[in-house]
């Protein structure tokens, strides 16, 4: 099996001298009584983890090792790095099949998924209580979320979140003489601003507010469910979910928008904001910044708009976690190096100097998010930090299906194919067809 080149180790001979400057603040004990990672630093034996990146760009040499590697080795520098990413040889599927032994796997939360799927899930509490890891320092939403996955199993630990703020093009908003968006507004007030965005001048189109359907229904800032998890049925025929369209499909239906399939296209929205800059507005993770910077240069963001009734609340989370596969051979050496990633030196680390938003409470760790970084430098870095998440959305396998469906009811009304009520009831329809037959096929 074709392998990344494994990360040296630093020199045990060097273990002594930084133990003693690595070894100042005790985050709990394991069964000995021992501070955490305390048996591990004496014996000080060489550890091996074979680090797997379940998303295929994940980082690996020295980026890895800026990233995650070095890190952890402050700490126990006895530990070195396998590092294999989900491509090539090193598929998931390859990695099931060859019974490759895993000890920390990367993860978005939705790719998740393929690694419940493979059975690589594993229940960390017992690692938790052993080395008396405080799970009180971290948020409760990410936490809940991974419950809800595995039924209460506590199977993986978020290392970042991802947030929806709302970048804007400001020589747009200078070009018609329109005041910017403002932290806190309103969708019925940044419609508004939309509106004075949309206009032709000069032969030339502009567009207020561009941004793919499946994202606001992905925003879902009232927590509503895709799936009866009870029933295992849809449950996207609600009035709640009528409520939640009609509050966006204004925006693509502004006077002289000429919303088409072809302009709804995801990839020809972004380019509208990105390369054309004919486009105002537009919705995208926080971790887009760079992406909008190296395109529009005159570019600032705020929090994400929100509901007249729901103040606020940001989008649904969307954690990137840390989880120990059932594979792995050093699970308590796993789980200290991924405790030793989520301590508040390191988080707040990451969030000033890489742009990580952590999942930790502590307001030191939480302010200092992109102090360090260039692409965010001079902007409003509040878009991304003033904000709450709300409750996450019941776990089903089916959620992708369903917020699928969401959207492309919105796209169908959005385009003046079908009306509100029939566009839901007939995607309801379908989704629980793609149910029972996935259901009847797994049986």
């Amino acid at each position: 099996m074709k392998t990344n080149k494994t990360v040296n180790v630093i020199a045990i001979a060097a273990l002594a001298a930084m133990t003693a400057a690595c070894g100042a603040g005790k985050t709990g004990g394991d069964e000995a009584g021992k501070p955490i990672g305390q048996a591990a630093k004496e014996e000080a034996k060489p550890v091996e983890l074979t680090w797997y990146h379940v998303p295929t760009d994940g980082p690996v040499g020295d980026a890895f090792m800026q990233q995650y590697g070095e890190p952890i080795q402050r700490k126990y520098p006895n530990y070195s790095f396998q590092v294999l990413v989900n491509k090539e040889q090193n598929t998931l599927a390859n990695m099931v099949m060859s019974k490759t032994s895993l000890d920390v796997m990367l993860a978005s939360f939705a790719s998740l998924q393929s690694v419940k799927e493979n059975g690589l899930l594993s229940d960390m509490s017992d690692l938790v209580k052993k080395h008396n890891f405080d799970l009180s320092r971290i948020e409760a939403e990410p936490l809940e979320m991974m419950r809800k996955m595995e039924e209460g199993k506590l199977t993986s630990l978020p290392l970042y979140d991802l947030r929806l703020v709302l970048y804007y093009n400001k020589d747009l908003f200078d070009k018609f003489g329109v005041p910017y968006p403002k932290n806190g507004m309103t969708w019925g007030e940044l419609l508004d601003v939309a509106k004075r965005m949309t206009r032709t001048e000069g032969g030339v189109s502009y567009r207020g507010f561009v941004t793919p359907p499946l994202t606001v229904v992905n925003a879902n800032q009232r927590s509503l469910n895709y799936i009866d998890t009870k029933t295992n049925r849809s449950a996207i025929m609600t009035e709640d979910w009528k409520s939640h369209m009609e509050t966006f499909i204004p925006f693509y239906t502004v006077p002289g928008y000429d919303a088409t399939p072809e302009t709804m296209n995801s990839a020809n929205m972004m380019n509208m904001f990105l390369k054309e800059q004919t486009a105002a507005m537009f919705v995208a993770y926080n971790s887009f910044a760079a992406t909008i910077k190296q395109n529009v240069p005159n570019w600032d963001a705020v929090s994400l708009p929100e509901m007249s009734d729901l103040r606020g609340v940001a989008s649904q989370p969307y954690p990137v976690v840390l989880s120990i596969p059932s594979t792995s051979k050093h699970r308590d050496e796993a789980f200290l190096a991924i405790a030793q990633l989520l301590s508040d030196e390191v988080q707040k680390e990451r969030a000033a100097k890489l742009g990580f938003l952590a999942p930790l409470k502590n307001p030191a760790v939480k302010s200092a998010f992109a102090n360090d970084v260039v692409d965010w430098k001079g902007k409003n870095i509040s878009a991304v930090t003033a904000q709450k998440s709300p409750s996450p959305i019941s776990y089903s396998k089916y959620n992708a299906q369903g917020a699928a469906a969401i959207a492309s009811a919105m796209l169908a009304v959005i385009t003046g194919q079908k009306d509100v009520n029939t566009a839901l009831r007939e995607e309801d329809e379908k989704l629980n067809k793609t149910i029972e037959t996935a259901e009847a096929a797994n049986k």
